[in-house]
């Protein structure tokens, strides 16, 4: 990091009141952490009071870790126990709102180009491809794994430091509010959308409250920022009325920067061509040429030629439980239990209907969550459209998931299977499977649907 201790009781508009050895102040934060178990000897350790759990009930650890100083409230301070190791001590209002509030003014510090991403599905797949690519030119520093809400984006930006070229920054969200205070924290220079489906509707109600809330990304750059725009959706294309500065790239409108689908291969995997370059992909799904497409606008807008953007594309593998393929002997899984909304499931449920072999074709799935009162229809709708496709076997997990069983029973028969418990699902799905059986297994990060996987990857082995 590049920040001083002294940094810290100057952050605008929020009061901080330090207690303790006031010559730490001139030294250096070597890092600012929320886990008191990864706390190193001269860190920050910021007390969070989360649903679950209260950082404030580990501070002491914290402390024998070798944390230089704490960043806590006032109620967690007073409850520090006589016994705790003596220390340093920044006293705030809130921790969640210190935590941002240092990490917006840290990333002043910074002159580089900040990109901020978002969306409904693929944004992961999208910022690791847009990564692959700038890492070919750039020092860059990107979203690790899934640090996207209120505290994962602080503790990212805390990464930046001189070294650093670009910033890829992923922000997510599943309340009103939240893309609007992560963007004005990251005050990002591009902002890209991925785009706008039927996710966290628990919160946003409608496609258009998820229209309104993820849109905030691009009414929140830094003055003189381009968005990138997906023109071929429906919620997104309006924007180009809306902005000035701004950048489109898609395959079925007129657009600056226009794909072309060209093939789907065997196991799935697509090729497209932009401009006079065919761009072969190595993940599986003709939803992922929009998530290469996107990479291909931001390395062009970077300055890297098409060449080179084609050579970082068709070199990138899936990350683990998104849109894997794993090859089993004989067997292939589609190994996409990170998380589940209406429409990932469905873009899965074409790839695997799209595979071709000699097998037979097996959907594995669990409850999408945070749906609200759309969950019950969304359900059965997801088991109408299993019920039309080309799979064999259809078997699900979880309550919701149990109505779109029900729906798809009415085509499929008894090849449409509900189980109460998740071992009773591994044991059938043991039974079931053959040599050539392609399986998608996918599921909302709540239901856990990488034991599913681990399970028959373990059985396949033996």
């Amino acid at each position: 990091m590049d920040l001083l201790f002294s940094e810290l009781l100057k952050i605008k508009n929020f009061p901080i009141e330090f207690r303790g050895d006031r010559n730490i102040l001139s030294g250096p934060v070597p890092d600012i952490l929320i886990d008191s178990r990864k706390v190193s000897p001269g860190s920050i350790y910021v007390a969070i009071r989360g649903e679950r759990l209260d950082g404030h009930l580990f501070i002491s650890e914290a402390f024998m870790r070798g944390a230089a100083a704490i960043i806590g409230d006032e109620a967690g301070f007073k409850q520090i126990p006589a016994s705790a190791p003596e220390g340093n001590y920044f006293i705030v209002s809130d921790t969640i709102l210190a935590l941002q509030k240092i990490a917006h003014d840290y990333r002043q510090k910074f002159s580089l180009p900040v990109l901020a991403l978002t969306g409904t599905s693929g944004k992961t797949t999208t910022k690791e491809m847009i990564g692959a690519v700038l890492s070919r030119r750039f020092n860059i520093l990107k979203t690790s794994g899934n640090l996207n809400n209120h505290i994962g984006v602080p503790l990212t930006l805390f990464q930046l430091n001189k070294k650093h070229e670009v910033a890829i920054i992923e922000i997510g969200t599943n309340h009103f509010g939240e893309i609007k205070t992560l963007t004005a924290m990251t005050n990002p220079d591009l902002g890209l959308i991925t785009n706008v489906g039927r996710g966290h509707l628990a919160f946003f109600v409608t496609i258009e409250g998820v229209a309104r809330e993820k849109t905030d990304l691009f009414r929140g750059l830094k003055s003189g920022g381009r968005a990138i725009i997906n023109i071929d959706d429906p919620f997104l294309a309006p924007m180009t009325r809306e902005l000035k500065n701004y950048v489109d790239y898609g395959f079925k409108n007129r657009a600056r920067i226009k794909g072309e689908f060209l093939r789907m291969n065997e196991r799935g995997n697509v090729t497209f061509m932009v401009e006079n370059q065919e761009i072969a992909l190595q993940v599986p799904g003709i939803h992922n040429i929009y998530n290469a497409l996107a990479a291909v606008a931001v390395g062009l807008e970077f300055g890297l030629p098409l060449t080179e953007i084609k050579d970082a594309l068709e070199a990138f593998k899936s990350h683990a439980k998104r849109m894997e393929t794993l090859q089993l002997h004989k067997n292939i899984i589609l190994n996409d239990c990170y998380n589940a909304n209406p429409d990932s499931t469905e873009a899965a449920l074409e790839v695997l209907n799209g595979l071709q072999g000699t097998g037979r074709r097996i959907a594995v799935l669990a409850d999408m969550l945070e749906l609200g009162e759309q969950g019950n229809d969304e359900h059965l709708r997801i088991g109408a459209k299993v019920a039309q496709l080309k799979i064999d076997y259809f078997l699900g997990f979880g309550p919701l998931t149990k109505l779109g069983i029900a729906e798809a029973r009415k085509k499929m028969g008894d090849s449409a299977m509900h189980f109460e418990g998740k071992s009773d699902l591994i044991q059938r799905l043991k039974e079931l499977i053959q040599p050539d059986d392609v399986l998608l297994i996918k599921g909302s990060r709540g239901m856990a649907m990488e034991e599913v996987t681990e399970a028959i990857v373990a059985h396949l082995k033996s």
